[in-house]
């Protein structure tokens, strides 16, 4: 067979696989070629499949000097695969510009891979990719669900069965909108919200973007989600320190429990967590009610963790409502304390009833608050009783603990008429167990979001635009939940 290798350099149109065929590559001399041709059984060991496979290959111009190949490579934009040929006779007397080098195809050399058409789903997937790709350029800002849902339109719908879902495709969503997103701000004074920053049904995601006394303070949600927020009777909040977008302090979410299912409202990103920064947050909230609601807030109840900052703030913004705080909290700070005082041993082993003694501690919020006096000396004398058999490094360390849960949570210090930090009617849950209050103990409703939204992050360390996205996208899910439920 012939190669004339200057013909390919000067021209690109041909067939790759004419040394398969007969010594010319014409049809002619292919037709004519013997079985016992030399290169029939080459050719003959490779399948109609196979030959569609190789015929991208086209010459690179490049021969081995050690070997005498001369090397092939796919056609194909960005593919890497190659092929080699044997040169026959003497290298050194058939050069590469010589007019014609006989090769042989080295079959082992050539690189397994497919350029055919795909199969249908490949194929459609491949579409439907692509189209994401065009949405996101024309749409940067729209949430994932909304992305997918455009570009599925330009499937059949009697192929749908065949392509992804929004879960296969939405690593794709999230990469090739981050190529759209804006420069992740190093500081809260770069901050600047895109002007199209929609939820599904069309509102403004950006209520507040301001520097108030020189701290920025951010609020996600939309002018229906305020409407929500002013006539919800029960307000759930609670923060969250990795969802903070790396330039803030805190993310803190507002719910509203039930009704008829549980909906976060308002995302709100503080520098801090001071009495005062909350105390700015609660009033540009108030005024945006008054704004856009044409009223104050309706709520009569608030659930949070033991935040003594927010605590206060509602009690000045917002009135006269029950905080009654989590349930959760108030267990998880007695537990905190016992670590801090190295008793975590004793109340492992119940060691001299030390464990009884903190499931008491935690069994208080039940008791009416009428009796709670009562029972608080029933479990300072449980330990008056038992306090002869601690040694003396615990038993200061239990009798530090009993004074501190005085004078936080019960009595507060009566010799300079200080009332405790928080009061018994903040963490009584007794009309709460009985059925006559609030149906909700804890900020679980809110813990459980907070760790939805840790586990889309991915990571604490993730830009703040990304983190933006991300609950956008967990308030669509959460209003079209809502929507559904009330059908």
């Amino acid at each position: 067979m012939s190669l004339p290798p200057n013909e390919y350099k000067e021209e690109r149109n041909y067939n790759p696989l004419r040394f398969l065929e007969g010594s010319s590559g014409s049809e002619s001399e292919s037709d004519n070629c013997s079985s016992d041709n030399e290169f029939s059984d080459v050719a003959s060991e490779l399948s109609e499949s196979e030959v569609e496979m190789h015929w991208r290959f086209i010459p690179s111009t490049r021969k081995s000097k050690r070997t005498g190949k001369i090397r092939y490579v796919c056609a194909t934009t960005g593919c890497k695969s190659t092929a080699y040929t044997d040169v026959t006779g003497d290298v050194d007397e058939s050069p590469l510009d010589a007019e014609e080098v006989h090769e042989i195809l080295d079959v082992d050399s050539v690189q397994v891979h497919d350029h055919s058409p795909p199969d249908v789903s490949d194929g459609w997937n491949r579409v439907l990719a692509h189209r994401i790709k065009e949405v996101i350029r024309e749409h940067p800002f729209q949430s994932a669900s909304a992305v997918y849902d455009e570009a599925i339109k330009i499937v059949p719908k009697d192929l749908l069965f065949q392509v992804g879902g929004l879960t296969r495709f939405s690593p794709l969503i999230y990469r090739q909108r981050a190529q759209h997103m804006p420069p992740n701000p190093k500081s809260t004074a770069e901050i600047d919200f895109p002007d199209d920053l929609e939820d599904v049904s069309g509102e403004s995601f950006l209520l507040i973007n301001e520097m108030v006394a020189n701290e920025r303070i951010v609020v996600l949600a939309t002018n229906s989600a305020m409407h929500q927020f002013v006539e919800a009777k029960t307000w759930i909040v609670d923060g969250t320190f990795n969802a903070a977008g790396g330039i803030f302090h805190q993310l803190l979410v507002f719910h509203k429990p039930g009704s008829p299912v549980n909906t976060p409202l308002i995302f709100a990103f503080l520098e801090g967590r001071s009495a005062a920064t909350y105390e700015k947050l609660m009033f540009m909230l108030h005024s945006k009610c008054l704004k856009i609601c044409k009223k104050k807030p309706q709520v009569e109840t608030v659930i949070s963790d033991f935040e003594g900052g927010f605590i206060k703030t509602f009690a000045k913004r917002v009135g006269q409502v029950h905080h009654h705080l989590c349930l959760f909290h108030y267990s998880q700070s007695i537990m905190r304390r016992v670590d801090k005082l190295q008793l975590t041993r004793y109340h492992r082993n119940n060691s001299y009833g030390f464990r009884t003694l903190c499931d008491m501690m935690r069994g208080l919020p039940f008791v009416p608050l009428d009796h709670l006096k009562p029972a608080w000396e029933v479990v300072v004398d449980h330990f008056e009783t038992t306090k002869e058999n601690y040694r003396h490094t615990e038993r200061e360390a239990a009798t530090k603990l009993l004074e501190y849960f005085d004078s936080t949570y019960v009595s507060g210090d009566p010799a300079i008429s200080k009332p405790p930090l928080y009061p018994p009617p903040q963490w009584n849950a007794s009309e709460v167990a009985a059925g006559k209050s609030s149906k909700h103990r804890t900020s679980n409703i809110a813990e459980s979001f907070n760790r939805k939204i840790n586990r889309r992050l991915g990571s604490h360390n993730q830009s703040f635009f990304y983190t933006a996205f991300i609950l956008l996208e967990l308030h669509n899910q959460a209003q079209i939940d809502l929507q559904r439920a009330k059908l």
